[in-house]
């Protein structure tokens, strides 16, 4: 049995080992790093947006991944009594939807809308008339008369646009867009030539014979237009390409976006030009080459583009 001063003695010795004990280390704290940093991307992805859809996926990519971490530390903190799987699970759910809301929201310009789950248009290309650059003059052009003075506009990309309302409503298509996919990969959206006072003529034999053609104009055939259910429509179009991308090379896949006068805008899947390997399709598009006498010496023509 142990004395009173030999506990005395126990307990003095025991104190003086915790004071010896050195001082336990704050752990670092990987959540509160990992959350600063994925503040830090945002501002980054708000303040200097990627130029380009591919560049904003990686970003929201990257942004998701750093912020993981501190959001599983937070649902276990906030639901401490909660099934681990349900929290953790339900946390990187939450996280998805809130990086893509925030990508919605601050890279609108570069991210495509959500579609809706039925199309409300069936779109189709071609054929096509695509020149290499802005500066180079194609098949065909617009050619139009002032005083005398006949002007040509050079159309860059001559484009056959299939149309058709698959929604149970009428509807009429308030403007249409089309982007052009260049070889690496990005999109750029094409600057629409207007050619409904024009007549368009085939240069493709040279300016000093150019013959006037005659041809359906998704323009014309839209404007005042109410598209019933299930009609449809088949036209050319006509585009430049931006000055920016004067230079830039392209391939023959298209995206169409189409909006009505509901507010209603619909964007198609990417489009390419001779992808009926079979030779299924049996509607062609449609060219009239006029008479002879209506041939035109376009030699001394000026050229002007589109504003």
């Amino acid at each position: 049995m142990t004395t009173r001063a030999e506990r005395r003695a126990t307990a003095r010795e025991a104190a003086k080992q915790l004071l010896r004990r050195p001082p336990e280390k704050k752990r670092f704290r990987w959540d509160y790093t990992l959350g600063f940093a994925g503040v830090a991307v945002g501002i980054v992805i708000v303040l200097a947006p990627p130029q380009t859809a591919a560049s904003a996926r990686t970003w929201l990519l990257i942004l998701f991944g750093v912020l993981v971490y501190p959001a599983l530390h937070f649902a276990e903190w906030l639901l401490p009594t909660k099934p681990k799987w349900l929290t953790y699970s339900g946390s990187v759910l939450l996280l998805m939807l809130s990086t893509f809301a925030f990508g919605q929201l601050a890279l609108s310009d570069f991210l495509p809308p959500l579609r809706i789950t039925r199309d409300p248009y069936f779109v189709a290309v071609g054929p096509s008339f695509i020149v290499p650059n802005r500066q180079a003059l194609g098949d065909l052009a617009a050619v139009f008369e002032q005083n005398g003075q006949y002007t040509i506009v050079p159309l860059n990309v001559s484009l056959f646009i299939e149309l058709t309302n698959l929604q149970p409503a009428q509807s009429m298509i308030d403007k249409y867009g089309v982007a052009i996919k260049t070889k690496k990969g990005n999109w750029v959206e094409l600057k629409r030539v207007e050619t409904r006072n024009d007549e368009i003529y085939w240069v493709g034999s040279g300016l000093q014979m150019a013959k006037q053609i005659g041809l359906p104009r998704l323009d014309a055939l839209l404007s005042l237009r109410w598209l019933q259910p299930r009609e449809n429509v088949r036209g050319w179009s006509f585009f430049e390409y931006p000055p920016e991308f004067s230079h830039e090379e392209f391939e023959s896949t298209f995206r169409v976006t189409v909006g009505d006068a509901a507010g209603l805008v619909f964007t198609s899947k990417s489009l390419t030009i001779g992808d009926d390997k079979n030779n299924m399709g049996i509607q062609g598009a449609m060219l009239e080459v006029r008479p002879t006498y209506m041939d035109k010496d376009l030699s001394r023509a000026a050229v002007k583009y589109v504003p």
